[in-house]
């Protein structure tokens, strides 16, 4: 569910070169998620992402985590949001990145704005 958090992290990240975003397939988001989750296709949210003029390419990919992705990309700078650090983020994929192809920045998030804080309210409404 995209969001105004997602697109500030977005802008940010564009800010540090060419942004190409991998996001999760339908069955990775299942499995990491759960149930009932993605609320939108794969192919929905990329068309989306990729609609945003900060972004120049999109990819689905169904790995649980970015490795493969990242070694496809081989990218410069990987970005992930705050709510990862350098102890929390999946070390495959951080070794993949400072260890062959660049450096890891973390961007700060909007506080207050996520998907499951959405879902729950709709959920709370209904």
């Amino acid at each position: 569910m995209l969001h105004i958090g997602h697109l500030r992290l977005l802008e940010t990240a564009s800010e540090l070169g060419i942004l190409i975003v991998g996001i999760n397939g339908d069955e990775s988001v299942r499995r990491l998620k759960g149930n009932g989750r993605p609320l939108n296709s794969a192919a929905d949210r990329a068309a989306l992402i990729g609609a945003l003029e900060c972004v120049s390419a999109v990819t689905t990919f169904e790995e649980d985590t970015a490795v493969q992705f990242l070694a496809a990309v081989v990218p410069d700078i990987w970005v992930k949001g705050s709510d990862y650090t350098r102890e929390t983020v999946n070390q495959r994929e951080l070794a993949a990145v400072e260890n062959v192809y660049g450096k890891v920045h973390f961007v700060d998030l909007l506080s207050g704005h996520s998907s499951t804080r959405i879902i729950n309210a709709l959920q709370q409404a209904v």
